[in-house]
């Protein structure tokens, strides 16, 4: 020892210390020196190893404060070192223990390898160092380097001026930090880290709570292992995270990831930057899974909710804003484009733009508006408004269904309006109860109507309008065709443009009528070829039209005709009767004159002599000649006849009619005549001479007659009705002429033996003319089919000729009175021979009536049989083309179908137009269907489980439920519930399959041949049953 220090024993520290000499004891020496060893007895205790346990910082401060003032009292100014310490600070330095260093003024070291090196530092415990001036360090290996800083714990560190570690491993290594808890660190200047492992390495940043996290500047982490990290950040409770600028997480699993988010609740996330999510939910242990606030500036508030996009507001249990700009409000919303609105539970709007508003509202195209419990607006820039509405998604933009249960099903801007409407088609509209209105253009208005058909329209209630431009107004009324139109209660118009008008109307088939007979005369009509009905009544239920106007009367009119031109026609009729009356009385006086004239010739013809024998033979053989000639006449009248037709028919009754009457005034005249006197000779001489010249200009006549038959039937129509006439007025006139002969018959007594021979040979040539007749009516029956064209201009010839004829007429009366002077005898064979040529005539007028008939009826029936069979045609041919679809349309006029078009999708994304249904089909084989594509020509997938599903070529899925996915994949394995462990080495991994309910196994490859795939761009899972990635695993 030196001179100026002396050994004491230290009881406490069971060694020798060094003590000045220049101190003294106040008191007594023993209490002194006991009260001395007792304090640092009490210093030694608190920092040996293991002693700190279950102390406080400020006990162990005060033990360490009561030692110093118990050693040194006032005036102590010496250094003090003892067990191997080095005291070198010089004043008041202190150093006790094995390698203790003590090197500044005031400093104390205590402790083996304690070392205080600054000024008034203080070291207390094994291996403490106490560097920065007025630091303190307690605890083994406990650090106290900056400025005034105190570390305490064992390994404590207190490295930053005026920083405080307090606990074991403890960290303050920045200016002003403080970090107190077991493995705190507060690395930040000014930090505060308080609570085990709490970590606070942010600028001025609090972390408080086991594990709790502030490595934000200004963050504050409050709660176990929350996390605040980024600027001004603050998370508050269980697991709260916030990493966002100035974000805010406040509850277990809270999430902020967003700058300036603020997430408040359980599992609740704000992850878009100023984003809010207030309310709860989630998985649990899964921070943010709940509700979350993606997007910038979103609003998330509820359980489960989720604003997903920028500005998206989502208010509700589950609601769901996923769409810029968004707004989802109710249980359950949904709104997931571009300004989409869902307001309501369930309510969904997933078009841009797109308003739901109500209870399962849905608006899912661009624009679409649905407002109303369960109404759906599917199509573009449409409305659906009231009561499970719907707008359906082929329709157009503007169509509107409203009410309650009201459906547009097609069409751009089309309206249904009401209970239970339904339309289809552009610009088609249904208001009221129940109605259907299908067609573009098509409208129903009332209760219960059906307008089915382009511009279809049915208004009242429950009337039908079927077909394009239908029309149906009143009650019960039904248009049943494409351009019928049917006005009033139970008015029905059946056929197409037909038109029913007033209630009960009823319209039926039209019925051409080309022709009438009036007075035995037959008249052509025009409009013969109706294609529809007006009907103002029905059978039993007739109507009037009153105040019609007067139509056009001539021979183009298609007019109606009202009663007063009615009227004026009787007028005329009664006329024309009281004229023909004067006209036939004047006729009977000229007859009987006529009678007188013939009663005197009569008389003057008293016999014919035998020579009349030789003229009758020069007769015979005229008449042979003549027969010969009307034979060639009858030859080429049926040539020419071939252009003879429809005319023929009215042409029967007159000839008929003619027959008879002549046949009856012949019988009368050859019944009279019984025999001319032998004395006639010499006139028969010159009459066979006169008849011999006849046969030439006869057979001559037939000749130029054959060649003019052949332009005779173009005119033949209007000279029916002229030969009619003619006929009943010739009838009139034999008749009168009968009785004239009459009294000629009874004057002429007898006839010449010879006269006989002539008339037989007479007869013959009539037999063969009726044979020849008869054939001709054959031929004439059989080119009947062509007459009718040319009639017209005859009529006017005939009335020329019927006027030249009675001036001839006229003539012939003053002519046959000399004409009986010279006739003797006709032989009675003649009545028989002309009642053989009436019975051919009246045979060829039956046969030809009958086939007038048996053609008028079967043409009849052909025309409407033609009329059905042209509209199931044209019927089937639309449906046919409405089946195949693709634009294919049906010509009526040609009888064929368009070629459709269909588009298919190629599997490099081009298209191919098809133009017939199979090559469509066989393109899809081939290349795949729209968003499905596959480019292999191998084998194709097969799906051989219950309930499987096998994607890919040659892709096979043999368990029930399973998935194969892609090409060549094989789901071959069945999943059992069961549960164990998995080991690799010394890991284990647990798994149990038997708490959920076991689907088929996916799988992207073949085991059993060794083939497999990546499953990659997978996002990382969130929840207890979804894959996690290598990045998670890592």
């Amino acid at each position: 020892m030196n001179k100026s220090f002396k050994s004491i024993w230290n009881e406490a520290l069971g060694a020798w210390v060094a003590a000045s000499e220049l101190d003294r004891a106040r008191g007594k020496r023993v209490a002194s020196s006991r009260r001395v060893a007792e304090h640092v007895a009490q210093a030694g205790a608190a920092v040996r190893p293991g002693a700190h346990a279950g102390l406080s910082p400020r006990r162990i401060v005060m033990t360490l404060a009561a030692a110093y003032l118990g050693l040194f009292q006032a005036g102590a100014h010496a250094q003090y070192s003892a067990g191997g310490g080095s005291a070198t600070g010089g004043a008041s330095s202190i150093s006790v223990g094995n390698g203790s260093v003590a090197t500044q003024v005031n400093s104390t070291a205590f402790g083996n390898l304690s070392t205080a090196a600054g000024t008034s530092a203080t070291a207390l415990g094994p291996g403490a160092h106490a560097m920065g001036d007025g630091s303190t360090a307690v605890g083994i290996n406990a650090q106290a380097t900056g400025v005034d800083s105190a570390s305490l714990g064992v390994q404590a560190i207190g490295s930053g001026a005026y920083s405080v570690a307090i606990g074991n491993l403890s960290s303050a290594t920045q200016s002003g930090a403080v970090a107190m808890g077991s493995g705190a660190a507060a690395t930040g200047v000014a930090a505060i880290g308080l609570g085990n492992n709490a970590f606070a390495s942010g600028q001025y940043a609090a972390a408080l709570g086991l594990g709790a996290s502030a490595a934000g500047a200004q963050s504050v982490a409050l709660g176990y292992a929350t996390h605040a990290t980024d600027t001004g950040t603050v998370a508050i409770g269980n697991q709260a995270t916030s990493t966002g600028s100035a974000g805010v997480a406040v509850g277990s699993g809270a999430l902020a990831t967003g700058n300036s988010g603020v997430a408040m609740g359980v599992n609740s996330g704000a992850k878009g930057t100023s984003s809010i999510a207030i309310g709860w939910g989630g998985t649990a242990g899964v921070p943010g899974s709940g509700t979350q606030s993606l997007g910038t500036s979103s609003i998330a508030m509820g359980s489960n909710t989720t604003a997903g996009a920028d500005n998206a507001l989502a208010f509700g249990l589950n609601a769901n804003a996923s769409g810029v700009s968004s707004i989802a409000m109710g249980v359950q919303s949904t709104a997931t484009a571009l300004f989409g609105v869902a307001l309501g539970n369930l309510a969904l709007a997933t078009g841009t733009s797109a308003t739901a508003l109500g209870p399962g509202a849905t608006a899912s195209a661009v624009g679409a508006t649905s407002i109303g419990i369960n109404s759906v607006a599917a199509a573009d820039w449409t409305v659906a408004i009231g009561a499970s509405n719907s707008v359906a998604a082929g329709a157009g933009a503007g169509s509107i269904a409203g009410g309650n249960n009201s459906k547009v099903l097609g069409g751009t801007g089309a309206v249904a309006l009401g209970q239970g409407q339904t339309v289809s088609g552009d610009g088609a509209v249904a208001i009221g109860d129940p109605s259907s209105a299908i067609g573009t253009g098509a409208v129903t208005m009332g209760s219960n109507n059906t307008a089915n058909g382009n511009g279809a329209v049915a208004i009242g209630n429950t009337n039908n309008a079927q077909g394009t431009g239908s029309l149906a107004l009143g009650n019960t009324s039904t248009a049943a065709a494409a351009g019928a139109i049917a006005f009033g209660a139970s008015a029905v118009a059946n056929n197409a443009n037909d038109v029913a008008l007033g209630s009960g109307s009823v319209t039926d088939v039209p019925h051409p009528t080309a022709t009438g007979t009036l007075g035995g005369v037959t008249y052509n009509y025009n409009g013969t070829n109706p294609t529809s009905v007006v009907s103002v009544g029905a059978a039993g239920t007739e109507r009037q039209i009153t105040n019609v106007a007067a139509g056009r009367v001539n021979s183009a009119s298609t007019d109606a005709i009202n009663g007063s031109q009615l009227a004026a026609t009787n007028t005329a009729l009664d006329s024309l009767s009281t004229s023909t009356a004067s006209s036939i009385t004047s006729l009977s006086t000229g007859v009987s004159s006529l009678s007188t004239g013939l009663s005197s010739t009569n008389s003057a013809v008293t016999s014919l002599s035998t020579s009349t024998s030789t003229g009758i033979s020069s007769l015979s053989t005229g008449l042979s000649s003549t027969n010969s000639a009307v034979t060639s006449l009858s030859t080429s009248t049926s040539t020419g006849i071939s252009s003879l037709s429809t005319g023929l028919s009215s042409t029967d009754s007159t000839v008929t009619s003619l027959s008879t009457s002549t046949s009856t005034g012949l019988s009368s005249a050859n019944s009279s005549i019984t025999s001319l006197s032998t004395s006639t000779s010499t006139g028969i001489g010159s009459l066979s001479t006169g008849l011999s010249s006849t046969n030439s200009a006869v057979t001559s006549l037939s000749t130029s007659t054959s060649t003019g038959i052949g332009s005779l039937s173009t005119g033949l129509s209007s000279t029916n009705s002229s030969v009619t006439s003619l006929s009943t007025s010739t009838s009139t006139g034999i008749s009168s002429l009968s009785t004239g002969l009459s009294s000629t018959n009874s004057t002429v007594t007898s006839l010449s033996t010879s006269t006989s021979t002539g008339i037989s040979s007479l007869s013959t040539g009539l037999s063969s003319t009726n044979s020849s007749i008869t054939s001709l009516s054959t031929s004439t029956s059989t080119v009947v089919g062509s007459l009718s064209t040319g009639l017209s201009s005859t009529n006017s010839n005939l009335t020329s000729l019927s006027t030249s004829t009675s001036t001839v007429v006229g003539s012939l009366s003053t002519g046959l009175s000399s004409t009986n002077s010279s006739i003797t005898s006709l032989s009675t064979s003649t009545s028989t021979v002309v009642g053989s040529l009436s019975t051919g005539l009246s045979s060829t007028n039956s046969n030809l009536t009958s086939l007038s008939t048996a053609t008028s009826t079967g043409i009849s029936s052909l025309s409407t049989g033609l009329s059905s069979i042209a509209n199931n045609n044209t019927n089937l041919g639309n449906s046919t083309a409405g089946a195949i679809g693709g634009g294919a349309t049906y010509d009526p006029t040609t009888g064929t179908i368009s070629a459709p078009s269909y588009v298919t999708y190629n599997s490099d994304g081009s298209t191919t137009i098809n133009n017939n249904v199979g090559s469509a089909i066989d393109n899809i084989n081939a290349h795949g269907i729209k968003y499905f594509h596959a480019n292999s020509t191998a084998p194709d997938s097969q799906a051989v489980g219950v309930d499987s599903v096998a994607i890919g070529p040659n892709a096979i899925s043999k368990v029930d439920g399973s998935i194969a996915l892609g090409s060549g994949s094989v789901a071959d394995r069945a999943v059992v519930p069961s549960s164990g462990i998995l080991r690799n080495g010394s890991a284990s991994i647990p798994f149990d399959t038997t708490d959920q309910t076991l689907l088929g196994a996916v799988s992207v490859g073949d085991a059993t041949n060794k083939t497999y795939r990546q499953i990659t761009n997978v996002a990382d899972g969130t929840g207890q049953q979804d894959a996690v990635t290598v990045r998670q695993l890592t």
